[in-house]
């Protein structure tokens, strides 16, 4: 069995010089906010269309309660933010103020849906913002690695002129195996971000129909206590 320094990885490793070591930090953390955004991608996952049946089901008998079990039930982003929508809207119902009477609860609910899908998103976005820095950062430290390495490579020439090639390799193989290194890490990066962030935009947009569904299903709620109100007079 062969040594460690004997895997061509390591070798690689080793020739690249020292912006080698920056450039693996950099692939680890990579690595590591692509697996914990995946987990927590698939965690906020839930079928919107069948929680929302039930949701809507329930809030048009009035049962609004039950509507916030359901979404305890649930998790995921999309849940929290129907259910701080369904608090807000219960909380108006239940206050006897003039002013509470007076406001209009559909635009009071709107801004409680846009504050907490606010959190949310920013929650789904958390560390996206190191992925693009390190699909901008890899690749000009694999380049820096290149011009330290041609700088050795001159260097080693001016000191030992032609007489011994392989000093002279070793420098341009450092300059291209940084540069190299810093593109491999880049590019898996930039699809993990571009990646994670087509998934934003379809939450945004289940966000957005949910809202739409659950403004609805207040106003039917409201207009079928008017109707009882009106039938009882």
């Amino acid at each position: 069995m062969g040594s460690f320094k004997d895997f061509i990885l390591v070798q690689y490793f080793m020739k690249g010089g020292p912006m080698m070591i920056p450039l693996l930090i950099l692939s680890i953390i990579s690595l590591a906010i692509f697996i914990e955004r995946l987990i927590a991608f698939i965690r906020a996952r839930i079928d919107t269309q069948e929680f929302m049946l039930m949701i809507r089901e329930v809030i048009e008998g009035g049962n609004l309660d039950e509507a916030i079990e359901i979404c305890d039930m649930h998790r995921g982003p999309i849940a929290a933010i129907i259910r701080q929508g369904i608090i807000r809207y219960d909380q108006l119902k239940r206050s006897s103020t003039i002013k509470a009477r007076a406001v209009n609860k559909r635009e009071l609910v709107e801004k409680t849906l846009e504050n907490a899908a606010t959190q949310e998103l920013s929650y789904l976005e958390r560390g996206l913002v190191w992925l693009a820095t390190i699909t901008n950062l890899a690749p000009i430290l694999g380049f820096l690695g290149t011009v330290t390495g041609m700088i050795k490579a001159f260097e080693a020439l001016a000191k030992q002129g032609l007489g011994d090639p392989t000093i002279v390799a070793r420098g341009i193989s450092e300059a291209l195996i940084t540069t190299a290194t810093g593109l491999l890490i880049a590019s898996p990066t930039i699809i993990f971000y571009n990646f994670f962030i087509n998934k934003i935009d379809n939450f945004v947009l289940e966000i957005e129909d949910s809202a739409v569904d659950l403004l609805d299903a207040f106003d039917n709620l409201e207009q079928g206590i008017k109707s009882v109100a009106a039938e009882d007079e």
